[in-house]
């Protein structure tokens, strides 16, 4: 991120918002974007700064395994709706492919 405002040099910057069809699309494609002075409101385009992935240290030295009892995000309450729905689904795909094997029992084709 540009570090001042090229009027004022004010420090107190933020990104713009892409406007139109060209800033969305060439701008985007050539790693330019638009910034905005927050002291005098000049809107400005920098090289945008290279999206760098950092790695979360859980994800670094944790296992698949490690998250086996993990919880969702969501109060426990949420969690027991999610299952009683993930349940009757279950359910009621169990119960349609009963139905499918009844009709097409395996090897008839």
């Amino acid at each position: 991120m540009p570090t001042h405002c090229p009027r004022c040099q004010s420090k107190n910057i933020s990104k713009s918002k892409r406007r139109g069809l060209f800033e969305s699309l060439v701008f985007k494609l050539i790693h330019v974007r638009p910034y905005r002075c927050q002291s005098c409101d000049l809107r400005f385009f920098r090289w945008a700064d290279p999206h760098v992935h950092s790695v979360s240290h859980i994800a670094a030295t944790s296992t698949r395994s490690d998250f086996q009892g993990a919880m969702s995000p969501l109060s426990e309450g949420e969690n027991a709706v999610d299952e009683a729905l993930m349940g009757q689904k279950y359910l009621q795909e169990s119960q349609e492919s009963q139905v499918l094997q009844r009709r097409y029992p395996a090897g008839s084709f």
